[in-house]
């Protein structure tokens, strides 16, 4: 089940090289990855998750670069197959990663980098309002009120809790 891609929207057919993946945090995969170098490259630009429609930037700044690193390996690895599931009611995906083990050391110091963040929802996955975008290419993700009312500490929304923020965050991809 290792060097398979995830079926989904993003996602190359099978993986392999990606010499264009050359700078951004996505670069450890560009001698085998599930991403293309472009996708690869929009998760480490200003114009962050253009593409895939995800905003961190939700509660009025942007998250930290920690989240980046999780959505790289959410898109760009190979090594995902052990924890794909098959999922429905999607329209760019039929696959998702789930219980993917997280080191304790990892979580802690992703919820280090991250507890001053601000966001809205503490599970990203199922929390957001989805509103069409201005361009009309699609949806993007903003707070259920529509606003910046509802947005607090990453540690408030996980009650000062590394490991519930690591396991709930994504809606259980990570499993600590």
């Amino acid at each position: 089940l290792a060097n398979l891609c995830m079926m989904g929207r993003l996602h190359k057919a099978e993986p392999g090289p990606e010499p264009g993946l050359t700078t951004g945090p996505c670069i450890g995969y560009s001698d085998n990855s599930c991403c293309t170098a472009e996708v690869g490259s929009l998760l480490g630009s200003d114009d962050e998750f253009a593409q895939a429609a995800f905003r961190l930037d939700h509660c009025g700044r942007r998250l930290s670069a920690e989240f980046e690193c999780s959505r790289c390996l959410y898109e760009c690895s190979p090594n995902l197959g052990p924890w794909l599931v098959k999922v429905s009611g999607y329209s760019w995906r039929t696959e998702r990663a789930y219980g993917v083990p997280l080191c304790h050391s990892q979580c802690q110091a992703w919820y280090a980098a991250c507890a001053a963040d601000l966001s809205c929802v503490p599970n990203w996955s199922s929390g957001f309002r989805w509103i069409r975008q201005a361009n009309g290419s699609g949806y993007v993700n903003v707070c259920p009120d529509g606003g910046l009312a509802q947005c607090r500490s990453i540690a408030q929304l996980h009650n000062h809790k590394a490991e519930q923020f690591c396991e709930t965050v994504w809606d259980g991809e990570f499993k600590v």
